[in-house]
């Protein structure tokens, strides 16, 4: 695998204990039908009650993961298996995300996978294991794949973007998956091998991730 994307401190979690009992996430339990302590916290829906949680603002936004999943999924790079991509969530837990996997793309469809990844540990169809939640932390996961890694970030160097194939080649490429705020982990910018970004506009996550891909693309002749 050449290109290996790991989205950090993603926006991604269960309905916290402190706020089940919220009017907000017991409307939401009733209207689906489910035990709100396997739904997936959305502020969409669920914006009052997360008033009262901390750091609420970089919080509760599975619609940005969603974008990053299908933007990897229908790139060449990822049908050409030369690409993989990671989830950790705000939890601090990854998500390893097969190949083959077809994320939905109506955005209700994917929340009922993900809860569904949630409360199984795995997915699998036709033998094939598509999405694994696995109980490791960040930082134990980057060590396990023994690699170094890039950040993608609006304070990093400014770099020439015809050297990135071969910048961000067998390293993790990290890209935040929250929409505001910065990483709490500060370790991740501090001990990364490089910090840069990409152009002088502060951009949305999955516009980045296609951005690294498009040149990635090209620069391999794939496009």
């Amino acid at each position: 695998m050449k290109y290996e994307f790991l989205i950090a401190e993603s926006s991604l979690e269960l309905i916290p204990k402190e706020i089940i009992n919220h009017p907000a996430i017991v409307s939401d339990s009733a209207k689906r039908g489910k035990d709100p302590s396997k739904i997936i916290l959305d502020r969409a829906k669920h914006h009052f009650a997360m008033l009262k949680l901390p750091n609420s603002t970089k919080r509760g936004r599975p619609d940005i993961i969603h974008s990053l999943l299908l933007v990897h999924q229908y790139s060449i790079l990822a049908q050409n298996n030369l690409s993989k991509i990671f989830i950790h969530t705000i939890e601090d837990k990854i998500i390893e995300v097969n190949n083959k996997t077809r994320i939905p793309k109506n955005y209700n469809n994917f929340i009922g996978l993900i809860e569904q990844l949630y409360e199984k540990g795995s997915i699998i169809y036709a033998g094939e294991e598509l999405l694994r939640l696995k109980e490791i932390g960040l930082k134990d996961f980057i060590k396990e794949t023994n690699m170094n890694w890039i950040v993608f970030h609006e304070k990093g160097e400014k770099t020439d973007l015809k050297n990135l194939a071969d910048i961000l080649e067998q390293k993790i490429i990290i890209i935040g998956g929250f929409p505001h705020g910065d990483f709490e982990n500060e370790w991740i910018l501090k001990d990364a091998e490089r910090v840069i970004r990409i152009g002088d506009k502060v951009l949305d996550s999955f516009q980045i991730l296609f951005r690294i891909i498009t040149i990635l693309e090209m620069n391999l002749n794939l496009i």
